[in-house]
This record gives structure tokens, C-alpha cells and sequence, in this order.
């Protein structure tokens, strides 16, 4: 959630969506968390106007930020957040 946070005021001060989740720090984040199923960085999607920050999941595979319908989690084969911008 932190992430997606960032990524909503880098959008708000810039007037553009980071091009890497790296453009984050240390400006907004002091360091970027680790995705605790793979032990690397979290992943972002962007599409259109969203933006999903995502963990791989349990699955270990890379579904390209497929976090499910909203409200049914248990679908989702990414683990993460989108979020509109």
C-alpha cells in the first residue's frame, strides 16, 4: 500500500505516472519493500490511466499484474493493488 501511495503522489507532484517503481526513492520511499514470495522488488503494471503494484503470489509466476475482480481476492492469480490515476 505504501507503494501505490508513492506512485499517487509521484503522479500529483509530476503529472505523470514513475516510469520504474525505482523513480520512487528516495524521494518518496526511502527504500523499496521486497516481495516476500520471491524476495526481489515488487512489480508494476501500467495500463491506460492505472497503475497495479503487484507480488507474483504464492504461484511464484508473473501473471502481468492480473490481481482479480475487485472484492474476490481468492481469484487473483498476482497478489497487489490497482489503483486509478
Amino acid at each position: 500500500m505504501r507503494i501505490a501511495l508513492s506512485v499517487r503522489q509521484y503522479h500529483e507532484d509530476n503529472g505523470e505516472k514513475p516510469a520504474s517503481l525505482a523513480e520512487l526513492t528516495p524521494e518518496y520511499l526511502d527504500a523499496l519493500p521486497k516481495d516476500p514470495f520471491t524476495g526481489r522488488g515488487y512489480l508494476m503494471n501500467i495500463r491506460g490511466d492505472s497503475v497495479t503494484i503487484y507480488s507474483v503470489g504464492s504461484n511464484g509466476d508473473d501473471e502481468g499484474g492480473d490481481v482479480g475482480k475487485l472484492g474476490k481476492p481468492w481469484l487473483s492469480p498476482d497478489v497487489g493493488v490497482r489503483i486509478g490515476l
